[in-house]
């Protein structure tokens, strides 16, 4: 039998993960930030999840970098509900992860150059969040 995708013990956490995630963000295009929060923080779990069940380390490193780009969103939707704290502190998060995607040497480079934008990006955001405290 099939399971669905968002169930516990599913093989493919990544399908649920990407469907939240674009899910939330439709929701943040008509400003519904609230809604946006949660699927968000469930995206990110599965996206974890994926890292951990996922035997290529190509593809775990892109589950942590699916992690952090997942954080950078969902720092955008604190923020723009005036949880800058929160904001930061998420994305925070996504900096580590998206500076170990880039640094290693096993994964394609087109990945490393993606998690280095990202990287960078995040940083702006940061800067921009601790600037509105």
């Amino acid at each position: 039998t099939n399971k669905p995708f968002c169930a516990s013990d599913s093989r493919e956490p990544s399908k649920c993960a990407e469907a939240e995630r674009n899910l939330a963000l439709a929701k943040m295009h008509t400003d519904d930030f609230s809604a946006a929060i949660p699927l968000l923080q469930d995206a990110r779990a599965q996206y974890a999840r994926k890292e951990q069940v996922e035997n290529m380390h190509e593809f775990k490193m892109l589950a942590i970098k699916e992690q952090a780009e997942t954080n950078l969103v969902l720092s955008v939707a604190l923020y723009r509900l005036g949880k800058t704290e929160e904001a930061i502190a998420t994305a925070e998060a996504a900096i580590p992860q998206f500076s170990r995607v880039q640094a290693d040497r096993q994964i394609l480079a087109g990945i490393r150059d993606s998690a280095a934008l990202s990287l960078q990006r995040s940083r702006d955001l940061l800067a921009k969040y601790k600037a509105a405290r």
